[in-house]
C-alpha cells in the first residue's frame, strides 16, 4: 500500500486535562500535544478486516444524495437522515442519533467552517453518547 507520512499532534504524557474551546473560525486547547510523524494509509485494500463487531467500525461504499457538503440545509435535511438510515440498515438498530455535523476547511477563506481538528481525538466518549442519545431517543414505556 502506498501511503502519505505527516505530522499529527498527540496528547503529550503528563499533560493536564484537555479542554478545548470553539469559536467560528479558531480554537483554543489547555493540553500540552508532542508531534508525532505516522504513516497514513489507506484502509480500502484491507476493508474486510473492519468490523463493527471487531474494530468498532467498517468501511462501506455509499453514494450520498447531497453533492455539495458544504450546503449546510442540504446537509440537515438530506444528509443527516440519510447516514442515520444507514447506520439503521447496516446494525438493525431500530434508533439511531445524530449528533449533528461540522464543517472543516484548511483554505484561508473558510466561510464559516471550523480550521482542521489540531490533535487526534475522540469526539465523544460513552457517558456523552449515553446522555445524547436519553435526549434524542424516543422514551420508551
Amino acid at each position: 500500500m502506498d501511503g502519505v507520512r505527516a505530522t499529527l499532534n498527540y496528547l503529550a504524557p503528563g499533560s493536564a486535562r484537555n479542554r478545548l474551546y470553539v469559536a467560528p473560525g479558531d480554537y483554543l486547547a489547555t493540553a500540552r500535544y508532542e508531534p508525532r510523524t505516522v504513516r497514513i494509509d489507506s484502509g480500502r485494500a484491507c476493508r474486510e478486516e473492519f468490523t463493527l463487531d471487531r474494530t468498532g467500525f467498517t468501511l462501506l461504499d455509499h453514494r450520498s444524495a447531497v453533492a455539495d457538503l458544504s450546503d449546510t440545509a442540504r446537509l440537515d435535511e438530506v444528509y443527516t437522515p440519510e447516514a442515520l438510515d444507514l447506520v439503521r440498515r447496516l446494525t438493525g438498530a431500530d434508533h439511531a442519533v445524530s449528533l449533528g455535523w461540522m464543517l472543516r476547511r484548511s483554505a484561508p477563506d473558510r466561510n464559516g467552517a471550523l480550521p482542521p481538528a489540531p490533535d487526534v481525538h475522540v469526539d465523544l466518549h460513552t457517558t456523552a453518547g449515553l446522555a445524547a442519545g436519553a435526549v434524542r431517543l424516543p422514551q420508551r414505556r
